[in-house]
């Protein structure tokens, strides 16, 4: 018997067998294709991060607020705009204090009222400018929750593709030392190891084992914040293939973020907001001047005596046109506590513009003196301050900023303190 393999030739069929088989492959393949599920979508960064923003459960909620804020600047406008209203009354008398024969047993009308707003002392004027800043400041918020969702998202997207190198990693140790193991067992029925090597592979089998669940359970909970984050689950994630534009230094990467950041021109916003309140609190003391006019129609509908030597008048329509100025004279202190209030609001303002400044210098440069003077520089603070019994005492604001100007010249720690 020679050692060669003698392989039969496989028939041809002929042309009309192979066009009809080939009709039914067709056939049987698209049922096939059809019953069979589809193939997992491999999803890259950016429609990840496309989803972040469609489906974000974080940013829905923060759009429905916008939209509710944009509805505030109507609201601010009313003060300005005319009013027209209408009034229809019937009235049945049915006892006169001093019963006369003019005296009407009933009566019906119609009353039309407009009130035009001539001169409102700046009322709407700031109310309106108020309601504009805060609702730019609620959308540079949204502009930041939608940079705060995307960088999660990719931090998410990140951690989906590391945690299931990592198990993917785990099982291969996992199927590598039961190799081992049957290798190290082979060797100790031959005698060539001992009872205690294969215990070791066993252990460390058990370990990796271990290993590959720790791995799967946080690849689960990494698939879950992908969740959470994006809206859509996780599905054969592929690894990015695009890079950002870095700056070319940290002094551009910061004067990129002081000019661009959403939180900081939410800031501004808010600051040149408050400064409208205040003007719109201290306009609560201006007089007001409205125009008013009213159309009456009354009709007594025969109700009065016919026992008058003269025939009565029973209906009739009048017409009145006036200006009306009102001046505050004593409101309590209304607005007095407004202006106070809208004062510290914008001092709130600033102290939140400070803060972020800050946080953006720290975040992408080093927290230094230079940090100190760039944010002094920015925000055109003084800061006077003199030496008391080993002590300074420094005349600013109290915020994170003057702390931090105060551990630096301080004789001490906790040394310094603000004079009001």
């Amino acid at each position: 018997m020679s050692g060669k393999v003698r392989v039969s030739p496989v028939p041809t069929p002929k042309a009309g067998t192979r066009s009809r088989w080939a009709r039914v492959a067709a056939v049987l393949g698209g049922g096939l294709a059809i019953c069979s599920p589809l193939p997992a979508y491999a999803q890259d960064l950016r429609s990840t991060l496309q989803q972040t923003i469609d489906n974000s459960p974080r940013l829905a909620p923060r759009r429905a607020e916008l939209a509710a804020q944009s509805e505030d600047i109507v609201a601010a406008r009313l003060e300005g705009r005319p009013t027209l209203r209408a009034v229809a009354s019937f009235t049945e008398n049915l006892r006169y204090q001093l019963p006369s024969v003019f005296n009407p047993d009933r009566r019906t009308g119609a009353d039309v009222y407009a009130t035009i707003p001539v001169y409102e002392g700046g009322r709407v004027r700031h109310a309106v400018r108020s309601a504009k800043l805060n609702y730019r400041a609620g959308k540079a918020d949204l502009e930041y929750s939608v940079s705060e969702s995307l960088q999660e998202a990719v931090v998410a997207y990140g951690n989906v593709l590391r945690d299931v190198a990592i198990v993917e990693m785990a099982e291969s140790n996992v199927t590598d030392l039961e190799m081992n193991l049957r290798a190290a067992r082979a060797r100790f029925r031959i005698g060539d190891l001992t009872k205690t090597d294969v215990a070791q592979s066993e252990a460390r089998l058990a370990l990796a084992r271990a290993s590959v669940s720790e791995a799967r359970a946080v690849l689960t909970r990494s698939r879950q914040e992908y969740v959470v984050v994006v809206g859509s689950s996780p599905d054969a994630l592929q690894d990015p293939t695009f890079r950002f534009e870095m700056p070319a230094s940290e002094r551009e990467a910061v004067a990129i973020a002081v000019d661009n950041n959403p939180a900081l021109r939410a800031a501004r916003y808010r600051i040149s907001a408050a400064k409208a309140r205040v003007s719109g609190a201290r306009a609560e003391r201006n007089p007001r001047i409205r125009a008013t006019s009213s159309v009456r129609y009354f009709n007594y509908i025969d109700s009065i005596s016919a026992d008058l030597p003269f025939e009565p008048r029973k209906e009739g329509t009048a017409v009145d046109l006036g200006l009306t100025t009102e001046v505050p004279l004593y409101q309590g202190g209304g607005p007095a506590s407004l202006v106070r209030r809208s004062v510290r609001e914008r001092a709130a303002a600033v102290e939140e513009e400070i803060a972020v400044e800050r946080t953006i210098w720290v975040r992408y440069g080093p927290p230094s003196r230079a940090s100190i003077t760039f944010l002094q520089r920015r925000n055109r603070q003084t800061w006077p301050y003199r030496r008391t019994s080993g002590r300074w005492r420094v005349r600013v604001p109290n915020t994170n900023l003057a702390r931090a100007r105060c551990s630096t010249f301080s004789t001490r720690a906790g040394s310094c303190w603000k004079v009001r």
